[in-house]
């Protein structure tokens, strides 16, 4: 199990600070290459915290972690859920794995308690080490994936690759674009970059951008997928999507306009959004500074997409709202 330090943490935190609480496998035998079950409690404190969670497949003792592989990323640790997979074989076959829990949201981490995986012949040993480094009574070990090659590298939240398109004296041609350029790339994309092995949602964290935007820019829903059609490392990949441009080839000067696509107003638009708007979103419970974290806009701008200062008080719940002017 793991350390009553951690315990202990989640007990004095889980009234006072967002989290989610991990509660299967709590300590249960698993079995290499038949089903395995996770489930968490939802964070019920925020609405963005936990919103892309990944699971990652752990092992080590509590002060020194170490990953085997990412179970899964991108799952809603806001609302109470699970996730099955196939366990690994793994060596030694004793209660030394755990699952962590992490998000780009948030600088905490939760864990399960430690759990056994049995061979797929019925192997299981006891854990190598009876303490902890620190004394504590915890038996732990440090373990392995039989196969490392099946591996997947934990998530990244900060580190990316950008390469940038520069805009020249004329408009770009297709020479701009990069040699590795990923299959269903759209057309026109202005800005790249190369995959290594990150997620949809620290890709999208760390170019400001929607996972709906960066979903259209590459081919469609599925390319967020990482466990089924997915993205291809070495491949490159649209962050900014196509602009307008035009050229005054007698001064030698470039205007560029941005051209959002068209969107057609909602039939339960709010009273008081402004026209043109391109980018609607339509409140359930959420209060203002939840919708402009979200979507990276200021108060400022959704007040005066929706009817000037004031109207944050009076959000109303199924109406439309301006979240791109």
């Amino acid at each position: 199990m793991l350390s009553s330090i951690f315990v202990g943490i989640v007990l004095a935190c889980i009234f006072t600070r967002a989290q989610v609480f991990p509660n299967f496998p709590a300590g249960d035998v698993q079995t290499a290459g038949k089903p395995c079950h996770i489930a968490w409690s939802g964070d019920k404190n925020s609405t963005t915290a936990w919103k892309d969670m990944s699971i990652q497949f752990m092992t080590g003792d509590n002060l020194n972690m170490v990953h085997l592989t990412t179970v899964t990323a991108g799952r809603d640790g806001t609302v109470d859920g699970s996730f099955d997979w196939i366990c690994p074989e793994v060596t030694p076959n004793a209660a030394i794995y755990f699952y962590q829990f992490r998000s780009p949201h948030t600088s905490i981490h939760e864990w399960t308690t430690r759990f056994p995986i049995v061979s797929s012949s019925g192997q299981i040993t006891s854990p190598p080490n009876s303490t902890q480094p620190d004394g504590k009574p915890i038996p732990w070990g440090t373990g392995a994936l039989a196969n490392p090659s099946i591996a997947l590298p934990a998530p990244v939240f900060t580190t990316a690759t950008l390469i940038t398109s520069t805009v020249p004296r004329k408009p770009p041609t297709s020479s701009a674009t990069p040699t590795n350029i990923a299959p269903e790339v759209a057309s026109g994309c202005t800005s790249f970059f190369t995959e290594t092995s990150l997620f949809c949602n620290q890709i999208t964290e760390f170019f400001n951008i929607t996972i709906e935007n960066f979903e259209a820019w590459n081919g469609g829903a599925s390319v967020c997928n990482i466990f089924q059609k997915g993205l291809t490392p070495g491949l490159a990949y649209c962050v900014a999507g196509p602009t307008t441009i035009t050229a005054d080839t007698t001064t030698n000067t470039i205007a560029i306009t941005i051209s959002p696509s068209p969107v057609s107003t909602p039939t339960n638009v709010a009273s008081g959004v402004v026209l043109g708007c391109t980018r609607f979103f339509t409140r359930t419970t959420e209060l203002c500074v939840e919708i402009d974290a979200k979507y990276n806009i200021s108060v400022a701008e959704f007040e005066s997409w929706n009817g000037g200062a004031g109207v944050c008080n009076i959000l109303e719940s199924g109406k439309a709202y301006c979240i791109a002017g």
